[in-house]
């Protein structure tokens, strides 16, 4: 099935939740997370104690597994909620509480992104925004983490667009370093990074853990 470029009629960000909504109708889609291999693989659990994080916006947070991880593990430390352009991105864990883990709206839309988290986790998301919105999705998360952020950014073309809507969903693909020009332009302070590359040296992903001012007006 092809997605039709956005009419003039249709809002960019309209033609990116139908493109999304298609694409969590094929369940071979929530087969793997990456954000839950990055939460479990990482020290970010630590990062955000250090920093008093007591709730947690998983912005992106598709099949919610990152989510359903932190409910089953930290049950009373961490609240944590997601916010998702496409409505049935959840996995069946979170069937009948949709209304309480998932906000539906446009990460480059500051009003739509929910306020009152002290941190923002965002993996596999980054790189699927049009290349025209990532400054202003990087702002927008950074004023929205009240402490702290963790962003885990593919830094490949994917091959699961093309074989099921005939393009690819990662929009922006560039290297690490420009990435980390981005985030800190968006007022991010970087407090580790890496890169990690697949068995030939190839970079393929970039994490970044960072704190925000995003409290201060």
């Amino acid at each position: 099935m092809t997605i039709p470029a956005p009419m003039q009629s249709q809002s960019q960000s309209e033609h990116e939740r139908l493109k999304y909504e298609t694409v969590w109708r094929h369940d071979d889609y929530r087969k793997f997370s990456p954000g839950l291999q990055a939460l479990t693989s990482s020290n970010i659990i630590d990062f955000f104690r250090h920093r008093a994080v007591r709730s947690i916006l998983d912005a992106g947070c598709g099949s919610g597994q990152v989510m359903e991880w932190l409910i089953k593990h930290h049950p009373t430390e961490f609240q944590v909620h997601g916010l998702d352009i496409a409505a049935n991105c959840l996995n069946p864990f979170f069937a009948g509480r949709e209304n309480e883990f998932l906000s539906t709206g446009c990460l480059w839309v500051y009003e739509d992104i929910p306020q009152g988290f002290d941190a923002i986790f965002c993996t596999d998301v980054m790189e699927h925004i049009p290349p025209e919105h990532v400054d202003a999705v990087l702002s927008n998360l950074c004023r929205a983490a009240g402490k702290a952020a963790f962003l885990g950014i593919a830094l490949f073309e994917d091959g699961f667009g093309p074989a099921i809507i005939g393009s690819h969903l990662h929009l922006t693909v560039q290297p690490a370093e420009w990435w980390l020009d981005r985030i800190q332009i968006a007022g991010f302070q970087v407090e580790g990074k890496t890169v990690s590359a697949d068995q030939n040296g190839k970079p393929m992903w970039l994490y970044v853990a960072a704190s925000t001012n995003a409290s201060v007006p």
